[in-house]
C-alpha cells in the first residue's frame, strides 16, 4: 500500500471509516484461547507508512438462477478462518455502518447475510511513465476523468513493449475508480491500437507518436 505522502497526496491511504473493535481471540475475551486465524501477534507500522503487502480481495463468482448447481464445501474448508469476517459485520451492525450493497459474504453451511457480487478490487500495480492519483475522496464529479496513455505502459528502463491495462499505473486509491469495466474496455481498447501502431511505428510502445494515437481514437469513437 502506499503511503502517505506518495504521488503528491497527502493521504495516500483510504480515509478510515471509524474505529471498529473486533475481539481477536479464538474465545472471546480469553487471551489464553490464542488468536484467530489470520491475525498476527506483531507490531503495527507508523501510521501512514508505506506496507509491501495488499489489501485482501475476494473473485467474482458467477451463478445461474435456473437451474443452478448447488454449493459444496471444499474438503478442507475450516469455518473458524471466518471468524474474523463474522465479528467484522457484527461489530459494523452495531455500530450502526452495515456493509455496503457490493460486499459479499458467504460460508458455507451459514447464512448468506449480504448476497451481493464482488468484484476483484485490489491488485500490484505498475509503475508507468505517469502515475494518476485520486485527488481526494467522495468527489462528485461533472464528467468524465481522462486517462493519460502512459498509465498503461511501464517505464521503458522496467520493460519495453508492454501495455498493462487492468494494473495500471496508480495509486491503490485511484484504482479503485479504474477497476471498473467501462475502463477496462476503453483502456484495452486504446491498447490494441497502441499495438498496432507501434508495428507500424517499428518502435516500442513508449515511444509511438501520442498525438497520432489521440486521432486514432477519436475516429473510433472514443471521448478524449
Amino acid at each position: 500500500m502506499d503511503s502517505n505522502g506518495a504521488f503528491g497526496i497527502p493521504n495516500g491511504r483510504f480515509p478510515p471509516k471509524g474505529l471498529i473493535r473486533i475481539d481477536p481471540y479464538v474465545r472471546s475475551g480469553d487471551p489464553a484461547s490464542g488468536l484467530l486465524p489470520l491475525v498476527s501477534a506483531g507490531r503495527l507500522d507508523a501510521e501512514g507508512s508505506p506496507h509491501p503487502t495488499i489489501q485482501a480481495y475476494d473473485f467474482r463468482l458467477c451463478l445461474a438462477r435456473d437451474n443452478p448447481i448447488s454449493l459444496a464445501a471444499p474438503a478442507d474448508y475450516d469455518p473458524g478462518r471466518y471468524e474474523l469476517v463474522r465479528r467484522y459485520i457484527a461489530a459494523l451492525e452495531t455500530a450502526g455502518d452495515p456493509l455496503w450493497a457490493g460486499d459479499l459474504y458467504w460460508d458455507f453451511g451459514h447464512a448468506m447475510r449480504h448476497p451481493h457480487p464482488r468484484l476483484l478490487k485490489i491488485t500490484r500495480l505498475v509503475r508507468g511513465g505517469e502515475v494518476v492519483n485520486e485527488g481526494g475522496f467522495f468527489h462528485n464529479l461533472p464528467k468524465a476523468y481522462p486517462i493519460p496513455y502512459g498509465v498503461i505502459v511501464p517505464r521503458e528502463e522496467d520493460c519495453e513493449n508492454l501495455l498493462v491495462t487492468f494494473c495500471v499505473s496508480s495509486t491503490h486509491a485511484a484504482f479503485a475508480s479504474f477497476r471498473m469495466e467501462p475502463a477496462f474496455m476503453i483502456l484495452s481498447e486504446s491498447a490494441g491500437i497502441a499495438a498496432d501502431q507501434a508495428l507500424r511505428e517499428g518502435g516500442a510502445v513508449q515511444r509511438i507518436a501520442v498525438a497520432k494515437l489521440r486521432e486514432r481514437l477519436l475516429a473510433a469513437g472514443q471521448i478524449l
